[in-house]
């Protein structure tokens, strides 16, 4: 028997091939094959696609779409073939051809596989055989017409292909019980187990959802699932009836789940050396609910609820007992091993199609074909595979992004160096999402004293944060820690919170027994008599959305707040301290300062936006919020943020280090909603009457530039008329955001595919289609560079989490992604499922990812090669990321306009393809009526004329 030691090691070991994504609410990007990291890109990214069946890439048919609209060049197919191909002939048969020409032929036109029904629809009731097909290269219509015409040469070339394709099969034994089963044609187990494995998780794991909690959850899953079997009528299913003696054995026995794994392998006759093939296909049976099991365990605080105890040995030791019972029930098999030989695998069907029409596309005559020539074509076919062939594809495709960008930036940064900007008047601060763009950008384009920067939007503050009336906080920090410090929304007005806290209670009474009691029986019956009353509402909230979220919004009034900021040494709140004491507060100003590049020069107003996104029946609505801030929404980060910045006692010693605050200089807080576009302020009230002025132009000039943002991003929208004004187009995007039906409310990251670190001047101006994230940093003030080394370890990995996630999401959105949300529940309040049942769906729906396109993070920064390398030596995941090309970077020097891009060997010079960059007077001159994605252009507005100094 395995020793109970070995599982545990088994059980943890595999733990690495579940997703590692969080209960809803606290939502995070991440890099769906993380654990693949240490491979590089190519190898990580085919071994998991192999692990789980999954596709590495988009279809070969997705891109030669791309190639055929102009997305990929002659230039960078070349250019990728030349990299991945050698400059070598090959022999097929007696025939030689140059194996890059091959290669780019295959990748041009071998058409997808086809197999069984379809190919004998294809070849009954087409003409594929009869015509010639009209991208065939030249030399090889030559060759075949000369043979004949089409009607009688290609028929007599199938015919031949297929005699000589062998008809071999593969033997192989399958790793689970049910394999075996469906090896024997007997009834697949897996439809006894589901539903029973699905509902068992789902009541253990409920976060809040169920009226009546699952029994016996404190002692955790294994032995909360045992007391289920063992109660009196609970194995009322045939196939589970034996469970309940065996359930009675284990707990009587006090086996630990360690030792039910190990005994339950035994008696299924699995050998020692093939459980790791067993539990790893047991685990990836249903990944997503097993993978919770992990993240509860790992991070209970984010769970909606206090969870029940958590292990992923639980999770198998269960699944193992339903998989052995089902199996024994459907193929009849009694004690003893379960039988499990070796089974045949037929040949691939499609196989002879593919090399029929690889044999075509290089001129391949019926009389060529012999067994060596079938097998040379074989060989090839199988080196430069479909998989392969894709890859080769995914370099030009990135390339040519690429290409573009750093084109761009050099001749953008060539053109604004001589740029003298004036005084800033009002300084914007955003995190780096790549949303905010397109915001900032607009920001800048009104006038040449709006100045932007960039930074992650927990703006330094790591926190808890606990709402007014909440009875729970949740963190609001980057998703690998774990604040220590709780900041608590407090009434500005006791008096005005009492009546309104009274108010609220009574309603939420009312609104719980209307809940809870349309759940019961006999409540229920009467509660559907009273129904009628939610009538209006309803066709209101159907009808017209944005009317009835403003009604709403404006029933339900919120009282003035405050947040409790500075500290007090006695108060701690279940072992968190209250806020932050005088130094704390120093350091994370003046790290946020310096990170981002503002330690001089402060405009007269400061505005600190977090950002966040609310949309009405969005299960993912947390995956729009923000990242930096554990999928939560940064408004309160920026708030405190403000308000220590403002305070004297920190701006006195802040300028003992150097960074002098002027007196007048005042920080406002706010929040900006990126599915409807609202910009909300905090705390307008303590702002210094001698800004009133100012503040008052600022908030018209933020609110023209978020209507112009939205004006942009609607485009995205197949829903929304490209002639629609700004004004119409916010009223659209926040009718969406209040639609009951929308599976769009926005799109989130979908565009994402670069990011810029580094100086705002030279970048400033630069149309970047909102698929850029832009983090400030300023050199003149990190000699060192330690400033560059600590930005980069945080942006370099999430950047690579939402960039990946997008990736994966798109390319196999059933594996990978979630699929369409439109069957989605959700369940637990932890995950959603597909219908009523099903594992737990994890990565992006494709609402989400639909307009995405799948090219690695292009992270541009301004740094020298040589300092990048001395970082990455100092950081090893962020070298991880960098040296196997799960991102890729290039250094960027702007006084000089030099690039380095970092390829296969290193950092080596970067030369632009293109002579010039377009010029634009302002973005909508470039933007507007496009859905597509736009290349880079320089925009006119807001740039000042380093002749006079005046706007341009």
């Amino acid at each position: 028997m395995i020793r109970e030691a070995t599982v545990r090691q088994l059980v943890d070991e595999l733990a690495h091939l579940l997703p590692a994504q969080r209960p809803l609410e606290a939502f995070v990007h991440h890099n769906t094959l993380h654990h693949f990291e240490h491979l590089p890109f190519q190898e990580g990214v085919e071994a998991a696609a192999d692990i789980f069946g999954a596709q590495p890439y988009m279809s070969e048919a997705s891109f030669r779409d791309a190639w055929q609209n102009g997305r990929i060049l002659v230039s960078d197919l070349d250019e990728a073939v030349q990299t991945q191909v050698p400059n070598t002939e090959v022999r097929v048969g007696a025939l030689t051809h140059s194996l890059r020409d091959v290669v780019r032929t295959w990748m041009r036109f071998l058409p997808e596989g086809d197999g069984g029904a379809t190919l004998r629809w294809r070849l009954e009731e087409t003409d594929e055989l009869a015509r010639w097909p009209a991208d065939l290269p030249r030399g090889a219509f030559e060759r075949l017409s000369s043979a004949g015409p089409a009607h009688t040469v290609q028929p007599a070339l199938w015919r031949a292909i297929s005699r000589a394709v062998p008809a071999s099969a593969t033997m192989t034994r399958p790793a689970r019980p049910r394999d075996a089963a469906l090896a024997g044609s007997f009834e697949d187990p897996d439809g006894f187990v589901n539903p029973a494995m699905i509902r068992w998780c789902g009541a253990f794991l409920d976060g809040g959802h169920a009226y009546w909690p699952m029994a016996d959850r404190d002692g955790g899953f294994y032995r909360a699932v045992l007391a289920h079997l063992n109660a009196t009528g609970a194995s009322g299913k045939a196939w589970m009836r034996p469970l309940t003696g065996r359930a009675q054995l284990l707990v009587s026995a006090g086996t630990s789940p360690e030792r039910c794994i190990a005994e339950t392998l035994e008696r299924m006759g699995c050998p020692a050396a093939e459980a790791e093939d067993l539990l790893r296909e047991t685990l990836l049976s249903l990944p997503g609910w097993a993978g919770m099991f992990i993240q509860l365990a790992a991070r209970p605080d984010l769970a909606p609820a206090p969870p029940p105890p958590t292990d992923l040995a639980d999770f198998v030791a269960i699944r193992l007992l339903l998989d052995e019972a089902a199996a024994r029930w459907v193929m009849g098999c009694g004690p003893g091993p379960i039988p499990c030989t070796s089974v045949a695998v037929p040949a691939d069907p499609e196989r002879p199609w593919i090399l029929f029409n690889a044999a075509r596309w290089l001129g391949v005559c019926p009389q060529d074909v012999s067994d060596s020539l079938v097998r040379d074509l074989d060989a090839l076919l199988t080196r430069y595979d479909s998989i392969r062939r894709r890859w080769i594809w995914q370099l030009a495709y990135e390339r040519r992004y690429r290409i573009g960008i750093l084109d761009s930036v050099i001749h953008h940064a060539r053109r604004v160096a001589s740029d003298q900007p004036p005084a800033a008047k009002v300084q914007l601060v955003t995190c780096i999402d790549d949303r905010e763009e397109s915001f900032r950008r607009h920001f800048e384009e009104i006038s040449p004293h709006n100045q932007t920067f960039g930074l992650a939007g927990f703006f330094g503050v790591t926190v808890y944060h606990r709402p007014l009336g909440e009875p729970h906080q949740r963190p609001l920090c980057p998703a690998n820690t774990v604040p220590k410090h709780l900041l608590k929304e407090v009434p500005a007005d006791l008096s005005e919170w009492d009546r309104l806290r009274l108010s609220r209670g009574r309603i939420g009474r009312v609104a719980e027994a209307l809940s809870v009691g349309s759940d019961t029986l006999f409540r229920g019956g009467l509660i559907s008599l009273w129904g009628w009353s939610s009538i209006v509402p309803l066709v209101t909230r159907i009808l017209a959305p944005r009317l009835h979220g403003r009604t709403t919004a404006a029933s339900r009034p919120s009282p003035r707040t405050r947040l409790q900021l500075e500290a007090t040494s006695e108060e701690k709140d279940h072992g968190l301290q209250v806020g932050f004491s005088a130094d704390e507060m120093v350091n994370i100003v003046r790290r946020s300062l310096q990170d981002m590049g503002l330690t001089r020069a402060f405009a007269p107003l400061v505005f600190v936006l977090g950002h966040g996104s609310r949309s009405l029946n969005n299960p993912h609505e947390a995956a729009h919020d923000c990242g930096a801030c554990g999928g939560g929404r940064g408004g309160p980060n920026a708030r405190a943020f403000a308000q220590m910045a403002n305070r004297p006692d920190v701006r006195a010693a802040l300028d003992q280090s150097g960074i002098e605050i002027p007196s007048q200089t005042w920080f406002v807080g706010g929040y900006h909603n990126t599915c409807d576009g609202a910009v909300d302020l905090y705390d307008l009230d303590v702002v210094p009457a001698a800004l009133g002025d100012a503040l008052q132009a600022a908030r018209r000039d933020l609110d023209t530039a978020r209507t112009l943002d939205v004006h942009e991003r609607i485009r995205r929208f197949e829903s929304a008329d490209l002639r629609l004004s700004p004004q119409e187009a916010l009223a659209h995007v926040e009718t969406r955001a209040e639609d009951l039906a929308q599976p769009r409310p926005e799109y989130g990251h979908c565009t994402n595919a670069l990011c810029i670190l580094g100086r705002r001047s030279w970048n400033r101006g630069l149309y970047l289609d909102r698929r850029a994230f832009l983090t400030s940093y300023d050199p003149a003030i990190d000699p060192d560079g330690l400033i560059l080394e600590r930005l980069l370890a945080m942006v370099g990995p999430v950047g690579a989490g939402i960039n990946l996630e997008y990736y994966f999401s798109f390319v196999d959105p059933d594996r990978y992604g979630s699929n369409t949300k439109l069957p989605h529940n959700i369940t637990a309040l932890l995950g959603v499922m597909d219908g009523h049942s099903s594992d737990l769906r994890t990565g992006l729906p494709w609402q989400m990812v639909e307009i995405h396109e799948p090219v690695r993070l292009l992270n541009v920064i301004e740094a020298r090669p040589e300092q990048l390398l001395a970082i990455l030596e100092r950081q090893p995941a962020l070298r991880t990321l960098v040296v196997n090309r799960w991102i890729l970077v290039a250094a960027f020097e702007p006084e000089t306009q030099q690039m380095w891009f970092f390829g296969d060997n290193g950092f080596e010079p970067y030369m632009p393809e293109s002579a010039e960059l377009p010029v634009v007077a302002r973005s909508g001159d470039w933007y507007i009526g496009h859905r597509e994605h736009l290349a880079p252009v320089s925009v006119e507005s807001g740039r000042v004329d380093p002749s006079d100094g005046v706007a341009t």
